[in-house]
């Protein structure tokens, strides 16, 4: 294991994940060895800490926060809270991921801006109606949050 936890003195829980130059400046007058040992360096309130997955959620009705670690089978792990966005919120969410969308789809329609050229040798219909769908993404049911993006012409 190479992540640890740094305790204070009553063992809960201080900084984590932590690094050897984390425990060096907690420590500052001790000269630790450059391979912190998989038990970590109990005698200073530094032990093994198992990192977890973020548990996914529902961005549009819903966030991920790091909660404070618990001990569990003799191990620290990290925890997670799944936290139900406020209405506020819920519309800010909305409001940041449909702005993505949207520049999303700006890049998609300038890079091929060249299409609708007249001396172009492709299917300019084609083209425009591609361009048009891009356009329309954020009419589409579920926008911001499930949005079917078109298929460019061959």
């Amino acid at each position: 294991m190479t992540n640890f936890i740094l305790l204070d003195e009553e063992q809960h829980p201080l900084k984590w994940p932590v690094v050897l130059r984390d425990i060096q400046l907690a420590y500052p007058n001790v000269s630790f060895p450059i391979d912190v040992p998989e038990e970590g360096f109990p005698d200073f309130n530094v032990y093994p800490f198992l990192l977890t997955s973020i548990p996914s959620c529902d961005p549009a009705t819903q966030k991920v926060d790091e909660i404070t670690p618990e001990k569990l089978n003799d191990i620290w792990t990290q925890q997670w809270a799944i936290i139900e966005l406020t209405q506020q919120e819920q519309i800010e969410a909305a409001d940041v991921k449909g702005n993505k969308i949207r520049a999303e789809r700006n890049v998609l329609l300038a890079s091929c801006d060249w299409t609708q050229l007249p001396d172009v040798p492709t299917d300019r219909a084609a083209w425009a109606i591609y361009r048009q769908e891009l356009r329309d993404v954020t009419e589409q049911i579920g926008f911001p949050w499930d949005v079917v993006w078109p298929t460019p012409p061959a």
